[in-house]
């Protein structure tokens, strides 16, 4: 209920398939210099409420979990204390199977510390992390940067089937965090979409009203290629920095991710096909 220029709440949130809830209680308030004063706790299984809030891309099969987080300062200025605990987790993220997750994270005010993250990925891939972030305020600088160790993991979008390795440095804040340090493609395929649909007129005949049908279109990059420069299959727009172009490829909801330095290696047993002109390695 609302009073006092604050909205009260004691609530319980559980899942159909769960045994425990998330408690929400405490006051958020309408004016955004007011105090806030809210604690989210949940144990168990509760978490695989959280399923709904992904839009399927992440699903909780089992494991415990205890999580606890007091949130006080204002919503200017909000802070964080709290604890959040996995052990022998297992979920699909992605439609990938990861199993075998144990975490032990701290919020510490605005800092998000990982002492300890690990799990299997899919059936031979491996990730670990650990350091510190900040949560809301990007300006403050850790010591120990949060570092996101990944091994053959396996990555699929439409158009590549991939395993990818890495060695990345996330700084700034966990809501805008900014990507360094390297990322491999070790091995796949990566098929990239045609650069048109590949049209041609085509004479259907004389109808019934004696008009002839034709079904015209644009012709793709490489039924106008005059042989004389390299036909360039894959870049959609040539002028564009890498930084540019690789944002591009990223979903809107992860549009506050930037980049500082970040190294992008490829093979040695990746593949590019583009049929029927390039296969290769």
């Amino acid at each position: 209920f609302m009073a006092d220029s604050y909205l009260e709440m004691d609530i319980l949130l559980r899942s159909e398939s769960s045994l425990e809830p998330i408690k929400l209680i405490g006051k958020v308030p309408l004016v955004s210099d007011l105090p806030i004063d809210v604690r989210v706790e949940s144990h168990g299984d509760g978490l695989k409420f959280l399923d709904g809030l992904t839009n399927g891309v992440v699903n909780w099969k089992k494991g415990s979990g205890d999580f606890r987080l007091l949130i006080r300062g204002t919503l200017k200025n909000p802070e964080a204390n709290g604890f959040w605990v996995i052990k022998k987790g297992e979920l699909v993220v992605m439609n990938k199977d990861v199993k075998n997750l144990d975490a032990s994270m701290l919020f510490d005010f605005n800092r998000l510390e990982v002492q300890k993250l690990e799990a299997r990925v899919g059936s031979k891939g491996s990730l670990r992390s650990n350091g510190s972030i900040a949560l809301f305020r990007p300006e403050l600088v850790e010591k120990q940067p949060l570092v996101l160790q990944m091994s053959n993991v396996p990555f699929k979008l439409p158009t590549a089937d991939i395993k990818i390795a890495s060695n990345l440095i996330i700084k700034g804040a966990l809501l805008q965090p900014q990507l360094a340090g390297e990322l491999t493609i070790k091995e796949g395929v990566i098929t990239p979409k045609r650069s048109g649909s590949g049209k041609e007129a085509i004479n259907e005949g004389i109808g019934n009203s004696g008009v002839t049908r034709q079904i015209t279109s644009t012709p793709t990059l490489e039924q106008k290629w005059d042989y004389k420069e390299p036909l360039v299959l894959f870049v959609q727009d040539e002028e564009a920095p890498a930084s540019r172009m690789l944002r591009a490829a990223i979903p809107k909801k992860f549009s506050s991710i930037s980049f500082d330095n970040l190294r992008l290696r490829v093979g040695p047993n990746l593949r590019i096909i583009f049929q029927p002109f390039a296969s290769f390695k």
